[in-house]
Parts: C-alpha cells; sequence; structure tokens
C-alpha cells in the first residue's frame, strides 16, 4: 500500500506504528483476547518505549505535543492490524477531554499519567444501555464525602491523589474498557443539580466492573457500579455535556479512522487472494464478477480514506465543523466497512468464514463498531439535528445498510 496523502512526517510516523503492529502480531492476540482481557502490563511497556499514549499530549505535561491529527494517524494503523490496546479509551477520549476542556493540578496530574503510559483511563456516560447519546438525565450521584468516613486504598501511581471530595453511587453502562482501565471519568450529577465529572479508580472495592459480551473479541465493553466510590471532581472550562459531547465527537472520528485502516487491509486481503486462488485453471482475480468486486471496494477504501483525510485537517483550520463532519463521516465509513467486509468474505469464499482465516475477524470487528458510539442512522439523525434540518426523511446509506 501506497503511503499517498499525508505528509512526510506522517508517513514515517505511520511506517513506525505498521511496524509495531506487525513486531506484536495483533491479529494473533485478536483471537486470544476476550472481553476482560487487556494487553495490562505491555500496554505499558509499549507506551514508554515508543511514546504512543502521548503523542497528542502537550508537552507541559510529559506528552510529544504533535498535532491532534497524528492521533488518527495512528489509529489508522492500530485498525489495520485490530490493535485490543486501550488507545481508543485512554488516549483518545480521556486524553483529548482533559487536555481541551480539563482544569486543576487534579487534572494535570492524571494527563501526565496518561501520557507515559503508567495510567489507562476511560470514559463512563451511558446508562442506557439501548443508547449511546449523551443525554442530560443522569441517574449516577456524587454526594461529598464524608471527612471522618474510612478511605478506600490509596491510588495506583500516577493517579489522581488526594482525599477524594465525593462518593459516587450509580451505574454506568458500555464503558469502553471499562473492566480494565485504572481510573474511570464518570458523568454524575452532583446535590445541587448540576452536573459534573469525576475521576474513580476502578481498583476500589466500591467499583464493580462486569465485563459485557460483544460479538468483537478487540472490542471490550463493561458495566461499572458504583457503591459511595470515591471521586476527585475533574475541574472544566466547559459544561461537561459540552465536553463529553464534543470528546464523542472526536472519538467517533478517531473510531473511522480505525475502521478505514481495517477497510484497505480486508482490500488488500481480497486482491492477494484474488490472484493465488484459482478456479478451471485461472485466477479468480481474472473472473468479471470478481474483478469488478475489488474494484468496488479499491474506490470505497479511498473514498473513506479522504472523508476521514478532510474531517482531521478540518480539526485544525476549522475546528467547529467537527460537530457536523463528526455524525457524516461515522456514517458513511461505517457503512463502506461493513459493505467491504461483507465482500471480503465473498471474495474468499468458504475459508472466509472459518476461524483460522483473518477475514472473519474483520467482518466482526465491522459489525461491532458500527454500533460504536451510535449507528449509521442515529448520527444521520443527530446530523440532520444539528444542521437544521426538520421532518421525516429517509436517509439513504452505502451499500445495503442504510
Amino acid at each position: 500500500m501506497t503511503l499517498a496523502g499525508y505528509a512526510d512526517e506522517q508517513k514515517e510516523f505511520q511506517r513506525l506504528v505498521r511496524q509495531i503492529v506487525n513486531d506484536r502480531d495483533t491479529l494473533a492476540a485478536a483471537r486470544e483476547v476476550g472481553s476482560a482481557g487487556c494487553y495490562g502490563d505491555s500496554w505499558r511497556g509499549l507506551a514508554e518505549e515508543t511514546g504512543l499514549a502521548g503523542v497528542a499530549v502537550a508537552e507541559e505535561y510529559g506528552g510529544a505535543g504533535l498535532p491532534a491529527g497524528m492521533m488518527f494517524v495512528i489509529a489508522e494503523e492500530l485498525g489495520r492490524g485490530l490493535f485490543a490496546g486501550p488507545y481508543l479509551a485512554s488516549c483518545v477520549m480521556a486524553s483529548s477531554l482533559l487536555q481541551t476542556y480539563g482544569a486543576g493540578p487534579e487534572c494535570s496530574e492524571l494527563l501526565e499519567a496518561i501520557a507515559s503510559g503508567a495510567v489507562t483511563a476511560t470514559l463512563a456516560w451511558v446508562e442506557n444501555p439501548a443508547s449511546w447519546l449523551v443525554s442530560g438525565e443522569v441517574a449516577t450521584r456524587a454526594a461529598p464525602a464524608d471527612a471522618d468516613a474510612d478511605a478506600d486504598a490509596g491510588p495506583p501511581a500516577g493517579s489522581p491523589g488526594g482525599s477524594g471530595g465525593h462518593r459516587l453511587d450509580g451505574v454506568k453502562r458500555l464503558v469502553v474498557d471499562g473492566a480494565t482501565a485504572d481510573v474511570v471519568l464518570v458523568l454524575a450529577a452532583k446535590e445541587d443539580g448540576d452536573l459534573g465529572l469525576f475521576a474513580v479508580e476502578t481498583s476500589a472495592a466500591s467499583v464493580t466492573a462486569t465485563a459485557t459480551e460483544t460479538l468483537d473479541l478487540t472490542l471490550r465493553l463493561a458495566e461499572l457500579r458504583f457503591e459511595g466510590a470515591r471521586a476527585t471532581e475533574i475541574p472544566l472550562t466547559t459544561g461537561v455535556l459540552d465536553a463529553v459531547e464534543r470528546t464523542l465527537d472526536l472519538a467517533r472520528l478517531a473510531v473511522a479512522a480505525t475502521q478505514v485502516g481495517a477497510a484497505r487491509r480486508c482490500l488488500e486481503l481480497s486482491v492477494d487472494y484474488a490472484k493465488t486462488r484459482h478456479q478451471f485453471d485461472k485466477p479468480i482475480g481474472t473472473f468479471q464478477a470478481v474483478k469488478h468486486m475489488c474494484a468496488d471496494m479499491a474506490v470505497a477504501v479511498e473514498s473513506a480514506w479522504t472523508s476521514v483525510a478532510f474531517a482531521v485537517r478540518s480539526l485544525e483550520s476549522e475546528p467547529e465543523r467537527l460537530r457536523t463532519l463528526s455524525p457524516l463521516v461515522s456514517a458513511y465509513v461505517c457503512d463502506v466497512y461493513r459493505a467491504v467486509t461483507r465482500d471480503t468474505v465473498h471474495v474468499h469464499g468458504g475459508i472466509g468464514f472459518t476461524w483460522e482465516h483473518d477475514a472473519h475477524l474483520y467482518f466482526k470487528h465491522a459489525q461491532s463498531t458500527s454500533a460504536l458510539f451510535g449507528t449509521p442512522g442515529e448520527m444521520r439523525e443527530i446530523l440532520a439535528d444539528r444542521v437544521g434540518l426538520t421532518g421525516s426523511f429517509t436517509p439513504i446509506g452505502f451499500g445495503d445498510s442504510a
């Protein structure tokens, strides 16, 4: 695959990440990691060795201070190899929210720990398992902690310290990497009725994590139950709902970049197989139906990549456009990825359905990520709402997944 479309420094960084993914045989790991599994200590080693966790974190917090676009270069390559580490939750969602909207020493301390790889974090806002959308109706409650109450065990190195000014009670669902993250940023309601963001250490006995079964082994979701869990409020420079919603828009774009990388790998697998698999003494790639299928896949992948690249570049020049570009690109790329993985299985025939072949891993990944943070249909509804469209309409998507 050529690396056209990227600047020279991005190409070099992409080659580095691809080498990291290849060296770790991430597809083999994808078959082994379960809903409660994670890279664990190996992620910390990887983060310390390569600095991936702090690529887009400012230098003042121990990061590399590179443009935000580098996050999506990484996401594309991790998607290509179906990397199952906590990059999306910790390095895109939690890290971006803290750096863009967080304030105070608690925020700085946690951001530094994430950038170093010493701590992984995630974001918890969902309470209704039927919807990823951010809602102001929050049942999780944060109450001031009793100064005389027994404290939980001390925090892990690098996580927010202090005595913990609040106690949390409630349940959060569909938490990405919730069963393995060291710290979770929780959207909760305070006694005065306002909403706040609270950092909670998941190692405490007052936090119970239950893994959620998923179709895709590389996507790890969990339900988190807080029962008087010690929490530290993270001051924000904007409203918490706005911060979470904008962070979610960024995460959707990162997922789209991941899907593009995976779709491009599916195209490569299909073309290679079409060249080597013979029927009637001819490579199947010489058959018109197969050629057309591969050509359609190539056009779709390049179109998806272009849409993600445009949205990412708009982050620097026109960041306000993320509000409309994120749901638009997310819906389109989800449809493309599902169509490409479907055609990949068709090109490979019966072997594409087997556990031994990689095609089924990408197919499952496409189905799961297409529902992550909202379905394509929900994204189109969000887009229509944000651009002021009213009335009933039927959105049309790519292929058969409108």
